[in-house]
């Protein structure tokens, strides 16, 4: 008997639950829905007088999930009318950036016949005879960018009348133009600043994602559950997104119909706050830190405590031991990483840094 197509009893158990609640799938996924965009009406409109304007760079900074993918992404949708709309997910390395422009404009039938062949130095004659409306690049975790890249992608620009970059990432992109490309950092004459949502816009988001996946409302979240989930994530609409999952995986596991605050969530915290406190020296002097820093990488982290005292023989020594202490904090969920460069960088768990700032 085939059985590949059954389900388990807790798929089973999930889907039951899903149908019941009325939606057609989890919406709490870290899928980005640009039609559902919430917040940051200031922020949009600066961008859109800044193009209006004629204006050649922008920068989106905001720290770790305040949407700065999303807001792209909601400027891709709502601009692709009026301009040629490129966007990047994370910047192209150097040796593909030239092709992944070239392909946005497929050449025509002469130049294929003939051959021509374009290199970074003639791009920008490529870009004039292709264009049909003005072109707008969109480049997000400009962070990560080679500053060969955004080298190229300044002077690109500047040469082409109706091109234009919006870049986003985290505040270091500033510093990192300061220090190694000046001439892009003194073109950025627009800045907007993603931070946190306020509670009445926890509360769309919420309901936007509910219903757009056919649901109803806040349902089967109580309001006092929203505003809990307001505080523990301060408004970071990432971290509302993951909350609000791990709330209905719980419910799932429960079999319950309603989302609010249960008693066992109320005496989880005090539980963590001591925990915390339990920690060794440096375990807890790390997370202090990342709740000082936001985010950092294993290198930066070496670099700092070591500046503030602690002993090791080398660099090496110092970033080898902050990666062991690093690793234990995250098996036991104080802490949580992601993917920078061709390393980690780390940042506190939600629960983590609500706990320790009360702690």
């Amino acid at each position: 008997m085939d059985k590949t197509n059954e389900n388990s009893p807790h798929e089973e158990q999930a889907t039951k639950w899903l149908k019941e609640a009325g939606w057609v799938q989890n919406p709490f996924t870290l899928n980005i829905i640009p039609s559902i965009f919430v917040g940051f009406e200031p922020q949009r409109r600066d961008i859109e007088n800044h193009l209006q304007l004629g204006h050649k760079f922008a920068f989106i900074s905001g720290g770790p999930g305040t949407g700065k993918t999303n807001f792209l992404k909601n400027l891709e949708s709502s601009l692709e009318l009026k301009y040629h709309v490129v966007y990047f997910p994370k910047p192209p390395p150097k040796e593909e950036v030239l092709e992944s422009l070239i392909n946005e404009f497929p050449p025509s039938f002469l130049e294929r016949i003939f051959r021509k062949k374009y290199t970074m130095s003639t791009l920008h004659e490529f870009i004039k005879k292709r264009m049909k409306k003005p072109i707008l690049l969109l480049v997000d975790e400009a962070h990560e960018a080679d500053t060969e890249v955004l080298m190229w992608l300044r002077t690109w620009v500047d040469q082409v009348d109706g091109l234009h970059a919006i870049f986003a990432g985290l505040d270091m992109f500033e510093e990192k133009l300061r220090q190694e490309l000046e001439t892009l950092a003194t073109r950025i004459n627009t800045k907007v600043v993603l931070e946190a949502l306020s509670e009445e816009q926890t509360r769309s988001l919420i309901k936007n994602r509910i219903e757009h996946f056919k649901g109803t409302g806040i349902n089967p979240f109580t309001e006092d559950c929203i505003k809990e989930i307001y505080g523990q994530t301060g408004g970071i609409p990432r971290e509302i997104l993951k909350a609000c999952d791990a709330l209905v995986r719980k419910a799932i596991e429960r079999n319950e119909r309603v989302i609010g605050t249960t008693k066992q969530e109320e005496e989880e915290e005090p539980l963590l706050k001591d925990m915390l406190r339990r920690l060794p020296f440096k375990q807890r002097e790390l997370i202090k830190l990342l709740s000082e820093i936001e985010e950092m990488t294993p290198a930066d982290i070496a670099k700092t405590v070591k500046e503030r005292g602690w002993k090791y023989k080398s660099e090496q020594d110092a970033t080898r031991s902050v990666n062991n202490i690093l690793n234990r904090l995250m098996e036991d969920g104080y802490v949580e990483r992601r993917e920078w460069g061709k390393g980690y960088a780390y940042r506190l768990s939600t629960r983590t840094k609500n706990a320790f700032i009360q702690s």
